[in-house]
């Protein structure tokens, strides 16, 4: 059970909603439903596409191979948990139902919790039908009777989300049995399924390295985001069509010599490097930078002088980079003159570090071998 269909959960949050001030509850609301917002791309076509390719080909000889497992893979916050969400949770051919009393459950969704074998994932699988087996049952009792609840409760796709951890074995033969297995559900005679698994890059050796798998699996790895004219336009999106905002002319602004509006292409740039091009960290920072300008304009209500809209900018961007991330103004992506020099993809920098990263440029090549003191508590650069 997830946790936004657990009642008891529902009655905790209600009971701890009715102790908060109604002020903050409204603000927490109003982010809410802006993060809820779908931002649809390309992706989103191309997915349709290959869950289309893998839903019609159960439609062929009951032993084709071709298609019958579909493995997404990326980085974490590239988007691929939430574009599986959005096709096939709410996949009106994919919803439990039942036929003459007795319970169908074409989909089988489940996220691979670390450490995971073989076993274990059979038993949670028959738990999640409603089939709960003893612990410490055998891998080849387990999956026999996987393989005939399966059938019996009509399963037609298994969806296996963080399944890299599948594959934290300690004898890399091992991963041939993870792949044999996963095969053998695949191409059951009796009752055979599809099978999705979605995770971190990790699981393209599944596809490099075990013949069984290539041949039927469609992979799809999912790249970067490097083009700002993208960025820009998912920005435009949440900002004023899911937030009902706009842009001020740090972003947007009007070029006279074009006679046109256009888009701060460098700050655009600014976050794909700061998000490492991870499209779910690009939506994450500007969601944050809209909630640190919608809670700036709150401020500004409180204390009469509110501007009579609420605009958002490059400020607001660095300060939600900061709130993540937890730098200075000088190691800032988004204020850092040096900006392509900073790490991105939200790492953390170490203190000495930082110092000689921010140090500007001409002094790191006067003295390439120098390397930056630490400082002590309390202690303050001269």
């Amino acid at each position: 059970m997830r946790a936004t269909e657990n009642p008891a959960r529902h009655a905790a949050l209600a009971r701890l909603r009715s102790f908060l001030p109604p002020e903050a509850l409204a603000a927490s609301d109003r982010m809410n439903e802006i993060r809820s917002k779908l931002v649809d791309t390309a992706r989103d076509t191309e997915l349709e596409a290959r869950l289309l390719k893998l839903k019609t080909s159960m439609f062929g000889p009951v032993d084709g191979k071709e298609g019958s497992i579909l493995i997404v893979s990326g980085e974490s916050h590239s988007g691929k948990t939430t574009m599986l969400e959005r096709k096939l949770l709410f996949d009106p051919g994919l919803q439990a139902h039942e036929v003459d009393h007795r319970p169908i459950t074409p989909l089988v969704y489940m996220d691979v919790k670390a450490p995971c074998t073989l076993q274990s994932l059979a038993v949670e699988l028959l738990a999640r039908l409603g089939y709960p087996v003893k612990v410490d049952m055998k891998r080849p009792a387990a999956f026999k009777l996987l393989r005939e609840k399966l059938q019996e409760r009509q399963v037609l796709i298994v969806w296996l989300d963080e399944a890299q951890n599948l594959l934290h074995v300690n004898n890399p033969m091992e991963l041939e049995v993870v792949a044999n297995n996963l095969v053998t559900l695949a191409q059951n005679m009796e009752w055979p399924i599809r099978i999705i698994l979605s995770g971190l890059s990790g699981l393209d050796v599944l596809v490099d390295d075990f013949d069984q798998i290539r041949t039927r699996a469609d992979h799809w790895p999912l790249g970067k985001t490097t083009n700002p004219e993208h960025v820009a336009g998912w920005l435009h999106n949440i900002v004023e069509n899911h937030a009902g905002l706009t842009l001020d002319e740090t972003l947007y602004s009007y070029d006279g010599d074009q006679e046109k509006w256009v888009d701060n292409s460098e700050f655009g740039l600014r976050l794909i490097h700061a998000s490492d091009g991870n499209f779910g960290t690009i939506l994450r920072l500007i969601r944050d930078a809209v909630d640190c300008g919608l809670k700036e304009h709150d401020v500004a209500i409180a204390e009469g002088k509110a501007p009579k809209t609420c605009q958002i900018g490059r400020g607001h961007f660095a300060k939600a980079y900061s709130n993540i991330v937890g730098v200075p103004n000088k190691a800032n992506i988004f204020w850092a003159p040096n900006w392509g020099e900073l790490p991105g993809n939200m790492v953390r920098v170490k203190l000495a570090e930082m110092e000689k990263l921010v140090e500007p440029t001409s002094e790191r090549q006067k003295e390439p071998g120098k390397k930056v003191k630490p400082l002590r508590a309390g202690e303050r650069r001269q």
